[in-house]
């Protein structure tokens, strides 16, 4: 399923995405307000929809405004009868821009194209047995192959996320939610929001760091460490005689 969210303050447009979003059955309606304001609180404080269907002519504030809220991950789509806000609304970070009255045909074609996308995106990752996975570097229609065992750490950025090998490196649109999941458990370890790293490549573990391959010393989040002391004790050698 797709999460869309609808923010418009004209009641008969509004009325006519919400038919239009319960015709495709891919698509579930998170939420639709007809107030900008409570469209911005949403839009801070919830699961971020994957489609934002934005109403540019809003009483209370500029629909273009409203999207500065929206997560990189959410697809904006804005709508409107003023062709001339079409500059500014793809100096945002807009998926489409539909001029109205919107037909359903034109809406079907808005939708396809983001389903298009979510579906190239959701293969990014492809974990086969563990031992690979192919990202895709940012290139359309591009993807690499990452033998998982090369995998030193990963680096969480702002929209990305870094892959780092021994010897080169992989910026990729994923999160590390997504690359978490795609790799084996038993061999990748959070320590910090921003850091996972391959266990095997381990050196040493430092107070509040952790040392791993190439001297690379990264910090351990204090929500990790009793994760990480977890998945190290097992083979942690420690001697049974008293002092």
């Amino acid at each position: 399923m797709i999460d869309c969210l609808i923010i418009d303050d004209d009641l008969n447009s509004n009325k006519i995405l919400h038919h239009y979003i319960s015709k495709v059955k891919e698509l579930n309606l998170l939420a639709s307000f007809d107030n900008a304001l409570n469209g911005i609180e949403f839009l801070e404080h919830n699961l971020h929809p994957q489609i934002a269907f934005i109403h540019i002519d809003m009483r209370d504030i500029s629909g273009l405004d409203v999207a500065a809220y929206a997560s990189s991950k959410t697809a904006i789509v804005f709508y409107t009868s003023t062709p001339s806000y079409a500059l500014s609304a793809f100096e945002t970070n807009v998926y489409d821009f539909i001029l109205e009255p919107i037909t359903f045909s034109r809406f079907l074609k808005t939708v396809n194209k983001i389903r298009a996308l979510l579906d190239f995106k959701n293969s990014f990752v492809t974990n086969v047995c563990h031992n690979y996975i192919f990202v895709n570097p940012g290139v359309k229609g591009k993807l690499i192959k990452i033998s998982v065992d090369e995998i030193i750490y990963i680096e969480g950025l702002k929209n990305f996320i870094r892959i780092n090998l021994l010897d080169e490196r992989h910026i990729t649109y994923l999160t590390m939610h997504e690359i978490e999941a795609a790799l084996p458990k038993s061999e990748f370890v959070r320590i910090h929001k921003s850091f996972l790293i391959n266990s095997s490549k381990i050196k040493s573990l430092e107070g509040n760091k952790i040392i791993i391959s190439g001297k690379i010393s990264l910090p351990i989040g204090d929500s990790y460490r009793e994760q990480i002391i977890n998945s190290i004790r097992n083979n942690t050698v420690v001697t049974k005689r008293k002092n």
